[in-house]
């Protein structure tokens, strides 16, 4: 008989990995594994579980390591003997932290930066690396590759085959045949946002009529729009902010395109493929395992010039955008939600095995 898992993530924010923890636990839950997820009080994380019939506690979490969110983990740990599955780097220190001796701890990681040696992250019984990529900065950092499992993220295919497009051209003054280039991203660094301003800079004589979406929030946005104000751009691109509707976001796009230095998969890509949108992708961390082969067109990171270039390629060829969407929504047949809950359950299934024998 499986343990029940306690279900970690701070959850204070609503990004990749916190869409990534309501999708899994919502499959879990149709698998029959009992759980229980512990996330920050108030969170959109929390609320979105909840409503999908998860037994959600909110704990008190506004710093990393908050006392008061590992005093319920203790808790909650030694009353219910349940494996502890971690999805943060912070809720991995207070699982670690909380756990009673012989208590499993699997822990997800979704980044290809490096890890430190000797750190937290070789202590988890098991890491699920969400890509190739992200299983060989694992390993480079010296976690045992015993230890790893690669499980890739998923969506819900079902719910996307009968998503409608949201009507951003009309809700922004855009003619309905507008050319649009959508991005979506949290405003960080990493995620590239200044190469695909660059992107738009250069395209924009050649192309007056193409317009482009940024859906996302973050500490950047205020730099972003100073930087589109001083490429000349500014009421070719829109920072829409936090979006709730990113699926009909996505389906009104004439291309996707994501200009990160640094992704260990790119959920939000899986969504667009899934749509069939055709995508243009820069060539980091688990992308290049999304969109092989032929998903997709890559780009080197930090490359404005071929990044246009691509984005141009697909805007001057219809038909051929068309068989490269035809050929992304073929490959997201990989990445269904079920699939990725079943592989966890596995996981989990093998560590109450080995505790059984011991």
């Amino acid at each position: 008989m499986m343990r029940p898992v306690l279900q970690v993530a701070s959850g204070r924010e609503w990004r990749g990995g916190e869409r990534q923890v309501w999708l899994l636990t919502r499959a879990l839950a149709g698998l029959g594994v009992p759980q229980h997820l512990v996330t920050a009080r108030h969170s959109v994380l929390a609320r979105r579980a909840r409503a999908a019939g998860i037994t959600v506690t909110e704990v008190p979490w506004d710093i990393g390591l908050d006392p008061r969110a590992l005093l319920f983990i203790i808790r909650q740990s030694r009353a219910t003997d349940a494996i502890v599955h971690a999805h943060d780097a912070h809720a991995l220190r207070l699982a670690l932290l909380g756990r009673p001796r012989g208590t499993p701890v699997v822990a997800t990681r979704r980044v290809t930066f490096k890890v430190r040696p000797g750190g937290t992250w070789h202590r988890a019984d098991r890491v699920i690396a969400i890509s190739g990529a992200v299983a060989n900065a694992l390993r480079s950092g010296g976690v045992p590759a015993s230890r790893i499992i690669v499980i890739p993220s998923g969506v819900a295919l079902d719910e996307l085959a009968d998503v409608a497009p949201s009507g951003v051209r009309a809700h922004l003054g855009w003619a309905v045949a507008t050319p649009l280039v959508v991005n979506v991203g949290a405003l960080t660094p990493e995620k590239g946002h200044a190469s695909l301003l660059r992107a738009a800079a250069a395209l924009a004589v050649a192309r007056p009529d193409v317009r482009w979406v940024v859906a996302g929030d973050g500490p950047e946005r205020a730099r972003l729009a100073q930087l589109a104000a001083d490429l000349g751009i500014a009421r070719a691109v829109a920072f829409l902010g936090q979006v709730d509707d990113v699926a009909g976001l996505l389906a009104d796009a004439t291309v996707v395109v994501s200009a990160s230095n640094a992704e260990g998969l790119g959920s939000t890509l899986i969504d667009a493929m899934a749509l069939g949108r055709p995508i243009v992708a820069t060539a980091v961390g688990g992308v290049p395992e999304l969109l092989a082969p032929d998903a997709g067109l890559l780009v080197p990171p930090g490359d404005g010039p071929a990044l246009a270039a691509a984005i141009d390629r697909v805007l001057s060829d219809v038909p051929a955008a068309m068989a490269l969407g035809s050929r992304a929504r073929g490959a997201a047949a990989a990445f269904g939600i079920e699939r990725m809950a079943e592989r966890t359950r596995d996981v989990y299934g093998s560590l109450t095995m080995a505790t059984d024998r011991t």
